[in-house]
């Protein structure tokens, strides 16, 4: 049920329908309730000096130019909305539009403005002859401060898009999602991810996809609860992440247990979508910092600054890494049996997905090369000789030494002796290990 919550919200994070369908849902309660307590006379309005107290026609006209206004602003923010996303997808690549779809600022000031225009439209029909000028009428006085509050909004709206549309903000709010990720993992004490398949011979029967998509998450507890139940053994090749095709094998089931009840408490507990998301999967968050460094460095934008910055961050979140658990990919039962496999992300499929693509695209750019040999050092500094995560870091510099010694990008003498400073540097904190 928690995943199943999790990825549901991570879908409806991304609409732009759900805070404005709310904001008319409060809008109604709150224009029904307002004018049902002035109905019924009941508080102490008329002894609040800032209650609206005008007549029928000047609160109609009031009322009538806030409502006007808010479409024409609403409107606005909408065309606002489109542009920003047009920009970032051309500019920054179509993956990175859910990074503003989700953004609480786009979300809060298109609900509160249809939210505020509902309200007002709700009120005006009550605005008959029996309106007493004179009389406090507070329903009028929400409006009015609905319609200062939405001016507010507006302008943080527009200071966000104007920040938000900027690379170094973008490459910081990724890296801030992915930073919350990895500090929602246990502290690294083994080294359990990573860990091989078991060999369970052959499977009584599999489970295939009922659709082609995306792997977006997988109830991990729903499995062991499943095998727990029938005294099977399940095992997922698959990952968050991976793409499945219609019909291709999901999982495979070792155990003398009811085949359509088994299969169907599996296909609930996989879910699949069109698109990959951060829910279970680090590297697709990795894959935003490496997509934005690849557009900088496209021969389109040739912005290598903003690549560096990729970087940095990327180097920063492998470092939290290092100190993590990652998921582990055997799960065990209350005695201590083996009965579920999910092949998970490993230590050595992050590093290679934030610079094999960088190494590759970057060879052109002696400050990119000397940036991820930092990277390589800063991440490797205090690790020990024996640990795990080492070799890993390692080929990544042997490979940049093979490329660099294969002179397939010339160098001037300056570049040449800085990357190869700062090569030295690294071998350093790998003299253990070769390089």
């Amino acid at each position: 049920m928690k995943t199943y919550l999790n990825n549901l919200f991570e879908r409806v994070s991304q609409s732009l329908w759900l805070m404005p369908a709310m904001s008319i849902t409060l809008a109604m309660v709150s224009a029904y309730g307002m004018l049902y307590w002035e109905g019924l006379g009941l508080g102490t309005w008329e002894d609040v000096p800032l209650v609206y107290r005008s007549g029928r026609e000047t609160s109609l006209a009031i009322v009538g130019a806030i409502v006007g206004s808010l479409v024409t602003v609403a409107g606005v923010t909408f065309s606002i909305t489109i542009v920003s996303l047009t920009l970032a997808s051309s500019q920054f690549g179509p993956r990175l539009l859910r990074n503003f779809l989700r953004s609480p600022s786009s979300q809060v000031t298109l609900g509160a403005l249809i939210g505020s225009f509902v309200y007002g439209i709700l009120i005006m029909p009550a605005m008959d002859d029996g309106w007493e000028a004179g009389k406090a009428h507070p329903s009028v006085t929400l409006m009015i401060v609905l319609a200062c509050v939405c001016v507010c909004l507006i302008v943080h709206y527009i200071h966000h898009v104007a920040t938000s549309i900027q690379a170094d903000s973008l490459v910081a709010c990724v890296y801030r999602e992915l930073e919350s990720k990895i500090e929602a993992l246990p502290e690294r004490e083994t080294e359990e991810e990573g860990s091989q398949q078991p060999e369970w011979g052959k499977a009584d029967f599999v489970v295939r996809a009922k659709r082609s998509g995306y792997l977006t998450a997988i109830d991990q507890e729903g499995l062991l609860e499943t095998a727990k139940k029938g005294n099977a053994r399940i095992s997922v090749p698959k990952r968050a992440g991976h793409f499945v095709a219609k019909g291709e094998v999901v999982a495979e089931v070792f155990g003398d247990v009811n085949e359509a009840s088994v299969s169907k408490s599996i296909s609930d507990a996989i879910f699949l979508g069109d698109k990959r998301t951060p829910e279970q999967n680090l590297e697709f968050l990795v894959d935003q910092l490496v997509e934005l460094a690849l557009r900088a460095i496209s021969p389109g934008i040739n912005d290598p600054n903003t690549a560096i910055v990729c970087i940095d961050y990327l180097s920063a979140a492998l470092l939290q890494v290092r100190s993590k658990s990652l998921p582990p990919a055997c799960l065990v039962d209350d005695e201590g049996e083996l009965r579920v496999y999910c092949l998970q992300t490993t230590y050595d499929g992050l590093i290679n997905e934030a610079f094999n693509q960088l190494r590759q695209a970057g060879a052109a750019y002696p400050e990119i090369v000397i940036r991820i040999v930092n990277s390589l050092e800063r991440i490797g500094v205090g690790l020990a000789p024996d640990d795990k995560r080492v070799p890993s870091l390692a080929k990544q510099l042997s490979q940049i030494v093979q490329m660099e010694s294969s002179s397939a990008h010339p160098r001037v003498d300056g570049d040449r002796e800085d990357i190869a400073a700062a090569i030295a540097r690294c071998q350093k904190v790998f003299a253990g290990h070769r390089v």
